[in-house]
């Protein structure tokens, strides 16, 4: 049964913009870390899945052929290192459309799991930027890190880490990342 590890795309494995920054967007830099750090991971047996919400699609920022692109940039650079993800799925939705993909809905896993076999929940997690990467976790039944960003209160939650590096090395996962 495979190990997921199921990881947002901004702010996760590349840098995040303000909305009105994507438009005609098509080369992504991954962030610092994140390769080495999915290395290890695949290394470790993990199948490596994108599972992005991408409501700027439906909103009117970026077309959906944007989108393709800038994954395709994503897609290249991962193989430059030699990390091949076995799936990228994204919701195109809006923020305020209430669909069973848009995380933390889990359709978007559901897909997954149907096309590339049953999930080990005791091994999978969940790595992002956001609450409802966490929620995501939450309803999955896997472990979920949260990355980066402060709180809607200020503060850092507590399954806060600095980045996707830090997330695996306190999940005990890879001890040579990063």
């Amino acid at each position: 049964m495979p190990a997921y590890a199921l990881l947002d795309r901004d702010g996760t494995l590349v840098a995040d913009r303000p909305d009105g920054e994507w438009r005609g967007v098509t080369d992504v830099p991954l962030l610092p870390g994140v390769a080495s750090a999915l290395t290890a991971l695949a290394d470790l047996g993990y199948t490596l899945v994108v599972v992005t919400n991408q409501y700027l699609i439906d909103e009117g920022f970026i077309a959906e052929q944007d989108y393709a692109r800038t994954t395709r940039s994503l897609v290249a650079q991962l193989e430059q290192h030699g990390v091949r993800l076995a799936a990228v799925q994204h919701c195109p939705h809006a923020r305020w459309v209430a669909c069973p993909c848009r995380k933390p809905g889990t359709a978007m896993v559901d897909a997954v799991v149907r096309r590339l076999g049953p999930m080990d929940r005791e091994r999978s997690f969940v790595v992002g930027d956001s609450a409802c990467d966490t929620a995501l976790a939450e309803r999955l039944g896997v472990r979920g890190f949260r990355i980066g960003k402060v709180d809607e209160h200020g503060g850092t939650p507590l399954s806060s880490l600095a980045d996707l590096p830090a997330a695996l090395r306190s999940s005990g996962q890879s001890r040579n990342v990063g």
